[in-house]
């Protein structure tokens, strides 16, 4: 019976690249650590966004700008009404019995001179409705010439040469501006005729005889009524305007800050949740736990002898706080000092909650981001130095086996003369 000894040859890469997986392992559960952690820093700073946006909205709503938007209309469509910031309330009856306009004049017909007639400087003067002189010069005596020498001054006129006739002009000179006032011509002026006479506008507040009336340069009366100007546009009996505090705008920017709350809330609801399929990359933190809760109790703001319930903001058994537009407008029209008083005091307290979370430098959010971002830095220097000894390691285990494959080769060559040798020795069997 023949006998036979063998050494099989070894696949090292696969058995290296086994072993390294064994050696990797810490590596694996720092990487899982690292992109948890990551997890947490984006979920905190999602939040921490919109807490700040949250903060904005809340401290724009609690500054007195707020309330000094006014809305104006007016009972006739000839009669614009303007507001500015801190518009006074009021409402004011009167009649347009003038609107303003510009004084004009035109010169007789002007022929123009022959082509190729030399053309002789012409000096004139004009004096404006504010009595100001203005001394000219025209290059000739067409009507061009004057009219290229008055729109090249600030005589605060326009003129324009008008054509009548092949080579007769007439000369129009406007005022710039509306208002009582005449225009003087003279020197080698043209003589020059009135068109329209400059006037002031017009109009006439309260009963005919037991009034006053008022006047204005433009048909724009500047803060006719606290904050607010009215312009008219064309003779008219019986107008009102109106001006009263616009606490739709209002209403539209408490509705901002509720929703942008809501949206706070419902990002730290999802982020710290611990239901089972649902848990959240903030689970139980009892730091954004304890901001909703704060952010929730400032709903319970309070003025001596009202609550925020009384304009409308609301907060729920749920933790959610609501706001009654309907309810606010109407508090607001009876009650607005006190109005004013509870909005801004649930504003302000909203966001000095929301900035002491989110502020930049000292926020608690800020801050936690900060830490966390910290150690995900450290997670990710560990992961790097496991990269360098996991490589060295691979060079030794790779050195090891190729050592040992070299051993296993040279057994391989004695197993096989000692197996060539065995079989040449006499049988005896």
């Amino acid at each position: 019976m023949g006998m036979s000894i063998g050494v099989g040859n070894l696949d090292t890469a696969a058995i290296v690249d086994q072993l390294m997986g064994i050696e990797a392992n810490p590596q694996v559960l720092l990487k899982q650590k690292l992109s948890k952690q990551n997890s947490v820093v984006t979920a905190l700073q999602g939040v921490n966004a919109r807490v700040a946006s949250l903060e904005k909205a809340a401290r724009a709503l609690s500054k007195p700008d707020a309330w000094t938007k006014t809305t104006a209309t007016s009972s006739s469509t000839s009669v614009s009404v303007s507001t500015s910031a801190g518009s006074g309330s009021g409402s004011l009856t009167f009649s347009v019995t003038q609107v303003a306009q510009k004084a004009s004049y035109t010169s007789g017909v002007i022929t123009n001179l022959p082509a190729g007639t030399t053309k002789v400087p012409q000096a004139f003067s004009i004096t404006g409705a504010d009595g100001v002189k203005h001394d000219l010069t025209a290059d000739g005596t067409d009507a061009a010439d004057f009219a290229k020498a008055i729109n090249a001054a600030d005589a605060g006129v326009v003129a324009t040469a008008v054509r009548s006739a092949e080579g007769q002009y007439r000369l129009l000179v406007t005022a710039k501006e509306t208002g009582v006032g005449t225009l003087t011509f003279s020197g080698s002026a043209p003589t020059m005729n009135p068109l329209s006479e400059g006037q002031d506008a017009k109009i006439y507040v309260g009963p005919a005889g037991a009034g006053f009336e008022l006047t204005s340069r433009s048909n724009t009366f500047t803060d006719l009524m606290a904050g607010a100007s009215v312009t008219v546009s064309k003779i008219e009996a019986g107008v009102t305007v109106t001006a009263a505090p616009n606490t739709g705008a209002v209403a539209s920017q408490i509705t901002g800050v509720i929703g942008s709350l809501g949206v706070v809330f419902s990002e730290i609801t999802s982020q710290t949740s611990t239901a089972k399929g649902a848990v959240g990359n903030l689970a139980g933190s009892s730091l954004l736990r304890g901001l909703q809760q704060q952010l929730a109790s400032a709903a319970w703001a309070a003025v001596p002898g009202a609550t925020l319930k009384d304009v409308g903001v609301e907060l729920q058994r749920d933790g959610s706080v609501t706001f009654d537009q309907a309810a606010f407008t109407a508090y607001a029209a009876k009650e607005p000092a006190k109005a004013q008083a509870l909005i801004t005091a649930y504003s302000t307290a909203v966001a000095d909650i929301a900035k002491g979370a989110s502020d930049s430098s000292t926020g608690s959010i800020t801050q936690a981001v900060t830490i966390d971002q910290s150690t995900a830095t450290d997670l990710t220097n560990r992961i790097a130095d496991w990269d360098d000894r996991l490589a060295q390691r691979r060079t030794t285990l790779e050195r090891t086996y190729a050592a040992l494959q070299v051993a296993l080769d040279k057994s391989s060559s004695t197993s096989s003369w000692l197996s060539s040798a065995l079989a040449g020795l006499p049988s005896y069997s």
